[in-house]
């Protein structure tokens, strides 16, 4: 700083000292402005981050919900086929009558009155053309279907039984499961197989879960894949 003789600063670095003293100003200015910009960017990052997250919140929520529905739909269709019953493995005849083979599957089974069991039946198409086509039948009631069922298991039918002119095959009768349940036993077949359990069977369209017929081992109800994870946590445990 260039002082006069008598010490005092000169008028020129006065005003040196105003113009730096306006441009600090004018820095602070700008870096508060700088400071402001700074914390509405903050401030909207935050809001879009919350919301992001409410979004997020929102979406598993609606997953949830449709998760929900698609199984109640799922169990929906499964109770409309509840007195249903699927015989497989019956060959296609030319001209077959669906009725008289039902009703010699069920004369087969020791049952004298068949026709007072079942209300209709028909065959359904397959995924695989080269499979053959099950045989649906409406029964009159979970009681005729359950008996059916049990008398298959006593006494296996076959196709030679029933007169049909073929190489013989054993003729199955079962629940009639949605390929959404027909999926899940087939899965829970596969998962007992690897993680050694004895039985999987199938009750009222239910499918269930046993490691062994010790009395000490728990029966599981199998409703969907998750429960296969449930029961695998349990056996770690």
């Amino acid at each position: 700083m260039v002082k006069d003789k008598n010490g005092n600063t000169t008028k020129s670095d006065e005003t040196t000292l105003a113009v730096l003293g306006e441009k600090i100003s004018q820095i602070l200015e700008k870096v508060n402005n700088l400071e402001t910009c700074l914390q509405i960017m903050e401030n909207k990052l935050t809001t879009v981050i919350d919301e992001n997250k409410a979004l997020k919140q929102k979406n598993h929520e609606l997953e949830k919900k449709v998760c929900e529905v698609e199984k109640s739909n799922q169990n929906l269709e499964q109770r409309s086929r509840i007195i249903n019953v699927e015989i497989s493995d019956v060959p296609v005849v030319k001209g077959e009558d669906i009725t008289e083979i039902i009703m010699k599957i069920g004369r087969t089974l020791g049952i004298q009155h068949p026709e007072n069991d079942f209300q209709l039946g028909h065959r359904v198409p397959t995924k695989n053309p080269k499979k053959i086509k099950p045989i649906i039948v409406r029964m009159t009631d979970t009681k005729a279907r359950d008996k059916w069922i049990k008398l298959s298991k006593e006494k296996q039918v076959t196709t030679q039984q029933i007169g049909i002119n073929a190489p013989t095959r054993k003729i199955y009768i079962q629940c009639h499961l949605t390929p959404h349940f027909k999926n899940i036993l087939h899965k829970t077949k596969e998962w007992s197989k690897d993680h050694q359990y004895k039985f999987v069977w199938v009750r009222d369209c239910q499918i269930f879960l046993k490691r062994d017929g010790e009395a000490s081992s728990k029966t599981f109800r199998i409703k969907d894949l998750d429960d296969l994870q449930m029961v695998g946590r349990q056996k770690k445990d």
